[in-house]
C-alpha cells in the first residue's frame, strides 16, 4: 500500500505539472514536447523522493532481522517499479492516448483587452 501509495503521488504531480504547462504553454507548442518537458522537470523530486526511501529500505534488508528483510526487500522492488511507472511510462501513455483520441479541452485563445476596448486576440 506505501509503494502504491508513492506511485500514485508521483503520477499525480507528472500529471499535474503537465496540466500547468499546458495551460501555460503557446499555441504552437506540441503536447508531446510539453509533456517531456513536464516529465524531466519532475525528475529530480522523484529520483529524490525514492534514492531517500531506498536507502532506508536497504539499511533495513541489511541490519534488520529475517522478517524484516524480505518486507524491505519487497519494497524496494516495489519502489523501483513504482518510479519508473509513474515517470517513464505514465507520460507516454498520456501523450499516446491525447494524440490517438484528442477529446477533452483544447488549448483557449486569450483574449487581451487593448486601452481602446476592443478585444485582440493572441
Amino acid at each position: 500500500m506505501t509503494i502504491i501509495g508513492l506511485s500514485v503521488n508521483d503520477t499525480v504531480v507528472v500529471f499535474d505539472r503537465i496540466r500547468e504547462r499546458w495551460f501555460a504553454s503557446r499555441p504552437e507548442d506540441s503536447f508531446s514536447a510539453m509533456a517531456n518537458r513536464a516529465a524531466i522537470e519532475t525528475m529530480p523530486r522523484t529520483v529524490n523522493t525514492g534514492l531517500g526511501t531506498m536507502f532506508i529500505l536497504a539499511a533495513l534488508a541489511v541490519l534488520g532481522g529475517d522478517s524484516l528483510r524480505d518486507f524491505a526487500i519487497a519494497l524496494l522492488v516495489g519502489l523501483i517499479v513504482g518510479t519508473y511507472s509513474s515517470v517513464f511510462t505514465a507520460t507516454p501513455m498520456l501523450t499516446y492516448f491525447r494524440e490517438k483520441w484528442p477529446m477533452g479541452r483544447t488549448k483557449r485563445e486569450k483574449v487581451v483587452r487593448t486601452p481602446d476596448d476592443s478585444g485582440a486576440v493572441i
